[in-house]
């Protein structure tokens, strides 16, 4: 998945973005990292891929998307397997 899909399907659904992430989409930069620092500063820290913390903002911009038609479409668009990509849409 390109930049530009990615950053479209976060922004459009930002309320998805897990927690604690959510928090940093409401800051600026610098507010961001202040906010990092000041919640795991000295603590050893998992940091997952973007795909994994903006997992339900993609899932809802593909579900959202689908027009019965654009499945192959929908596919590379957001990389997802055919399966997953089946799951997705039959959730919503």
């Amino acid at each position: 998945m390109d930049k530009k899909t990615l950053k479209d399907a976060v922004l459009s659904n930002v309320g998805k973005v897990v927690s604690p992430y959510n928090e940093l989409f409401r800051q600026d930069a610098y507010e961001a990292v202040c906010a990092i620092l000041e919640s795991y500063g000295g603590s050893t820290v998992y940091i997952p891929t973007k795909r994994t913390v903006f997992r339900k903002c993609i899932e809802t911009a593909a579900r959202r998307e689908f027009n019965g038609k654009n499945f192959r479409e929908l596919l590379n668009k957001y990389g997802y397997s055919e399966t997953q990509m089946r799951k997705i849409l039959k959730s919503g």
